[in-house]
């Protein structure tokens, strides 16, 4: 292979390096012309968010969102577990498996729905909760406020 790249001729070499710049000079022409591309691309974006219309939706999202995280946090309550372990929270003699309150963490409960502690139980590969009758949140009392389990 060596002996047949070494027998070829100078006018030989000459067109491999010639199709060598060929190939670079297409691929900066394309990158170019990309470039180009995006760059009108942005042109029309920034031309666009900045008309009225633009400004005017930007501002009505930003309110409905504010409205949105409003309404949520006046139907919530946040629980806050200040114990070194996990808590679970379920609804009066639940049997379900309720809201786990990481330690150290938050979770959001239905400010509609008394909260108390749930005994977990893990046994035989089954995993068994029941609501204790120790409450910790009593319904309609502190929608969109924090309460701290300890």
């Amino acid at each position: 292979m060596k002996a047949k790249q070494d027998g070829r001729t100078a006018k030989q070499k000459q067109s491999d390096k010639n199709v060598a710049k060929l190939t670079i000079d297409k691929l900066a022409k394309e990158k170019a012309a990309s470039d180009a591309s995006w760059a009108e691309a942005k042109r029309h974006n920034d031309s666009v968010k900045a008309t009225p219309e633009w400004q005017e939706l930007e501002r009505r999202k930003k309110l409905n969102e504010a409205n949105y995280q409003g309404a949520q946090n006046a139907s919530v309550v946040t629980l806050k577990n200040t114990s070194g372990s996990s808590i679970y929270v379920g609804s009066s003699s639940s049997h379900n498996k309720g809201v786990e309150v990481p330690a150290g963490g938050t979770a959001k409960w239905e400010c509609k729905q008394d909260a108390y502690i749930q005994n977990h139980t893990y046994n035989g590969g089954t995993h068994r909760y029941s609501s204790t009758s120790t409450k910790v949140y009593s319904a309609n009392s502190g929608c969109g406020n924090t309460i701290t389990i300890r």
